[in-house]
């Protein structure tokens, strides 16, 4: 007897546990929960998740029916689900469009199931809800965006692939065999490991290539990692193809994209791939992207602004880069605003494209810039069509430039001649006393800006003109070399204001976490032209505010940014930032009112010999001379760089082997704020 009692108290005790267990799972789990009677469908409990998804108070949906809430976008599904739950007792992942209190719609998969009351011995049904909204808004733009690029591409062969990770194999499907294969079944016994599907599909030349990207993306650290490429295949050669190489039928140009799948953890599980064979359109392609990159240089090298307007709304809807800076406003401070009163003065209605029925229009009109100011300018409008849609294309030039560039012109070169009559003067010092050297670096060099500018801006006019190809040949050498000379007598002022310790250093309060981000982004652009990843580390120990001069500071990095990106075809620039420590400043560790900074910048280019390395710093110096004639520069950057260093009181460096890339270091020590 006592048995018994013993073992029906560990049955209840047991369904006390079972039912706390529910009740956490119901309140508190991650799925939409509901209890309803089966006889008038009124709720008799909902989970908080309920509660939080259709924007309700428990208690005002208790003892309601969803009919009341109005939960059901469609009535009739919701009768429909009813009869199935009644009729089958069940009913799984069906999917529905539910509304909240707020009449927002949201996409729920819904399951139920009749279910028994253990007190009351009543029948109830229970609700299990999934929000998907996201995902299916996501996927219905995933659809639309892959329509279009399956129009775009026009009968484009796409074929998929997936890389199992943890198994380290690739899986297959039968397109691919098609497209890499001239027996669709021929690899299918194959265990397909990375370094078979190399083998097997991808021209030998690119199989390392390969690898390495696959390796990358099992590593990364982003949750979103994805890669695009292009890729030589080669397709599977028969017994009667052995003795052919290289021929260009069984070449298959493809663009891989592909992307990690990473999961709750973010551990790599598997690669999803496609390829997309472009061996057909290749040229074309080519051809078509040479024509766009140089229609927008033209559109942003022209100095013609260019604008498309909504001809009905008068609502800006794109501008180039020129318009930007005319205007002073960013693209997204433009796009979308009316144009009358904002960039336009023409009141509203007075229009003479849209308003006046004119077709084209060729004038003087003028324009406003973000400060309210007009600027006289050639203005063309005609009427386009985009899309089924009336558009204005605008072109505008400001012709006020043009006169100042005259009267830049004219003075110019009243300032060029006295430069070359001061010029003389201080060559001639120069001879008699080299201590005037630098004084006369200075002169010189202030001298010779001024018209130097004023020759490029003409050249810059030149240009716009219309020019036979001869002629623009020889006005570009003329502008990319008075760019040089101009850098060059920047350098050489620096130089001769350090020689003749007349530079002296500001002392002002800066962010340098700010001040390291911006420079970083200015590089940032540069490296993704050449394809190369940038990364920016800095210490949690730095502090929020220095003392010092940071325009120099900037000089420094910017030198040692420009030489990275310049020796480096491939690969990445990693730029580190750091406190010294006590032992590794020596004298210049940190104290109550100093701190010593540690500066690196490591890239993965041509890197520089041992024997070449004491030279870097010397003004007018370069590794060897081949670095010049493929490189170019004067040599005078990592020089100054020195000066400016030790001038911060810190030291600069090099690390470097050929071929293996180099790392550039210095210190400066700041002033830290005080309060």
């Amino acid at each position: 007897m006592n048995i018994k009692k013993e073992k029906g108290k560990k049955k209840n005790d047991n369904y006390k546990i079972l039912e706390e267990k529910f009740a956490n799972i119901f309140n508190f789990g991650p799925v939409i929960t509901s209890l309803t009677t089966i006889d008038d469908l009124k709720f008799i409990e909902v989970n908080d998740l309920f509660c939080k998804t259709f924007d309700y108070e428990r208690d005002f949906v208790l003892g309601k029916t969803a009919s009341e809430l109005h939960l059901f976008s469609d009535q009739s599904i919701y009768t429909h689900i009813i009869n199935q739950i009644k009729e089958n007792g069940i009913i799984l992942d069906t999917e529905i469009e539910m509304i909240t209190s707020s009449g927002e719609s949201r996409f729920i998969l819904f399951s139920a199931k009749v279910t028994q009351n253990n007190d009351s011995n009543t029948a109830m049904i229970l609700s299990l809800m999934m929000d998907i909204t996201e995902r299916k808004l996501a996927n219905n733009e995933f659809q639309a965006s892959l329509t279009k690029l399956n129009i775009t591409m026009d009968l484009a062969k796409i074929v998929e692939w997936e890389f199992d990770i943890k198994n380290k194999i690739f899986l297959l499907n039968d397109a691919f065999y098609s497209m890499c294969s001239t027996d669709v079944y021929q690899q299918k016994g194959y265990l397909i490991t990375l370094d078979n599907y190399c083998k097997l599909f991808i021209h030998r030349d690119q199989q390392q290539f390969f690898k390495e990207e696959i390796e990358k993306a099992i590593t990364a650290n982003d949750p979103n990692y994805s890669r695009q490429f292009e890729l030589k295949l080669q397709q599977q050669q028969s017994q009667s193809q052995t003795q052919q190489n290289e021929n260009s039928d069984l070449i298959i140009y493809s663009c891989v994209r592909f992307r990690v799948i990473k999961n709750q953890s973010l551990e790599s599980i598997r690669i999803v791939g496609a390829n997309q064979d472009i061996s057909e359109y290749k040229k074309a392609l080519h051809k078509v992207q040479q024509n766009e990159t140089f229609l927008q240089y033209l559109l942003d090298n022209l100095n013609i602004g260019i604008m498309i307007v909504d001809k009905k709304e008068h609502i800006i809807e794109s501008v180039n880069s020129v318009t930007e800076k005319m205007f002073g406003l960013s693209a997204q401070e433009i796009i979308g605003k009316k144009c009358h009163n904002f960039i336009c003065p023409n009141e509203e209605g007075k229009c003479p494209i849209s308003d006046m029925g004119i077709s084209i229009d060729n004038s003087d009109r003028t324009m406003l810039t973000s400060k309210g100011e007009k600027v006289p300018i050639l203005k063309s409008v005609k009427t386009i069509t985009i899309n089924g849609k009336e558009k204005l294309l605008e072109s505008f030039k400001d012709i006020t430039y043009r006169k100042k560039i005259e009267q830049q012109l004219r003075e110019s070169n009243l300032q060029l001649e006295h430069a070359l009559a001061t010029t003389q003067e201080l060559a001639l010092k120069a001879e008699i006393a080299n201590s005037a050297k630098s004084e006369f670096l200075a002169n010189m060099g202030h001298e010779l800006r001024t018209p130097i500018n004023g020759i490029i801006g003409m050249i810059e006019l030149l240009l716009k003109t219309k020019l036979s190809e001869q002629q623009l040949k020889y006005l570009n050498v003329s502008k990319n070399s008075s760019e040089l000379l101009l850098k060059l007598i920047n350098d050489l002022l620096d130089l001769s204001k350090i020689d003749a310790n007349k530079l002296e250093l500001e002392h002002m309060l800066f962010d340098p976490k700010k001040l390291l981000q911006t420079i970083t982004e200015i590089f940032r652009f540069r490296c993704k032209e050449k394809n190369l990843l940038m990364s920016l580390n800095i210490s949690d120990e730095l502090p929020a505010i220095l003392k010092g001069d940071s325009k120099r500071l900037q000089q420094i990095i910017n030198n040692l940014l420009d030489n990275a990106i310049k020796f480096t075809d491939h690969g990445e620039i990693i730029f580190n930032i750091q406190k010294r420590s006590e032992s590794e400043s020596g004298s210049g560790s940190e104290s109550d009112d100093k701190i010593t900074l540690y500066f690196e910048i490591k890239d993965t280019g041509i890197g520089i010999s041992k024997q070449n390395q004491n030279k870097l710093f010397q003004p007018f110096t370069q590794a060897d001379g081949s670095t010049t004639r493929r490189y170019g520069g004067t040599g005078l950057g990592l020089s100054i760089s020195k000066k400016l260093a030790e001038m911060m009181n810190g030291e600069i460096g090099v690390n470097s082997n050929e071929g293996q890339g180099s790392i550039f270091w210095f210190t400066a020590v700041f002033l830290k704020k005080i309060n």
